[in-house]
């Protein structure tokens, strides 16, 4: 199969960096595990930029921790609307996904 590629092995090698300075960050600032009050907001933050980025995948994910949190459907759509302010039209589509997995998500509750 031969060696690794050089380029691979140096970018492999910035992901480290970048994981252990995202540690360290969140060791000072308290962010690796919020407080109770603050998964919420956390968890409607990363919907919101889920929607930004426009994956079904990832917006799937981040409604299902968001309602593991303990959000509501009305704190779902605010998380959508602050996300299409940001992104215009182009991520509509994918807040409606947000709403539609948080449904799938939560039917029967």
């Amino acid at each position: 199969m031969g060696e690794p590629n050089t380029a691979f092995v140096d970018f492999k090698a910035t992901l480290v960096d970048v994981q252990a300075a995202r540690q360290k960050f969140q060791k000072e600032f308290g962010t690796a595990q919020p407080e109770a009050q603050n998964k919420k907001l956390a968890a409607l933050m990363r919907v919101a930029i889920a929607v930004h980025e426009r994956s079904d995948e990832y917006i799937a994910w981040e409604v299902k921790q968001a309602i593991d949190a303990g959000v509501t459907r009305d704190e779902v759509k605010d998380a959508v609307g602050t996300a299409l302010e940001m992104s215009g039209g182009p991520a509509f589509e994918y807040g409606m996904h947000a709403l539609h997995a948080f449904d799938t998500f939560t039917k029967g509750d």
